[in-house]
């Protein structure tokens, strides 16, 4: 009996083995893995206070499917959309975009600009939006960044202003596409800090 069984053993160890060659677990990792990075920043030791419902908060950042996504787009037509191969975003990008502007309304402002999680303590000044564009025009061999923000202020005044920034891009490529997004992102942001300012 145990003869039959060590040939069975082997068989089954032989089978996982050559499986073992087919199955995945998740998929291909990209080559290159993106992010946001400001360029302004708010640097060490600042010191802000607000007055009572003075305080600015940054809510999540709304954003269409083609861009509720780690991989990045390429706006090939009016109704035609494909996506940059070998590269993605280390998360998705309105909230990378989210963190980049609350960063950079703290930088260029006097705001004392507090996390959406803890709007509850001062609701002051709301910022909410979403990313119309985020990704690359093959056509114009440009990086497109579309914004539509609405602003609340303490008031209870509101406002709506649409923001655009472009940049020329050499190749739609990881991390050409990557440097140039994010030039791009930055010059939004600016814009909205003073905006906002």
């Amino acid at each position: 009996m145990n003869r039959l069984i060590l040939p069975a053993r082997i068989l089954l160890t032989g089978t996982l083995i050559a499986l073992s060659g087919c199955v995945s677990f998740g998929g291909k990792a990209p080559k290159v893995l993106l992010t946001l990075t400001p360029v302004t920043t708010v640097i060490a030791g600042t010191t802000r206070a607000a007055a009572p419902a003075q305080t600015m908060v940054v809510l999540p950042i709304i954003a269409p499917a083609s861009i509720a996504t780690v991989r990045i787009p390429v706006y090939d037509g009016r109704s035609e959309l494909s996506y940059v191969k070998d590269a993605a975003w280390n998360e998705m990008p309105a909230r990378l975009f989210q963190r980049m502007l609350s960063e950079t309304i703290a930088a260029k402002t006097s705001r004392v600009v507090i996390d959406f999680r803890q709007a509850s303590l001062d609701p002051g000044t709301q910022l909410s939006g979403q990313l119309q564009k985020f990704g690359v025009d093959p056509q114009t061999m440009r990086a497109v960044v579309v914004y539509d923000g609405i602003l609340r202020r303490s008031g209870n005044t509101v406002e709506a202003r649409r923001f655009e920034a472009s940049v020329p891009i050499g190749a739609i490529e990881g991390r050409e596409v990557g440097r140039v997004l994010n030039q791009a992102a930055n010059d939004v942001a600016a814009q909205i800090a003073d905006w906002v300012k």
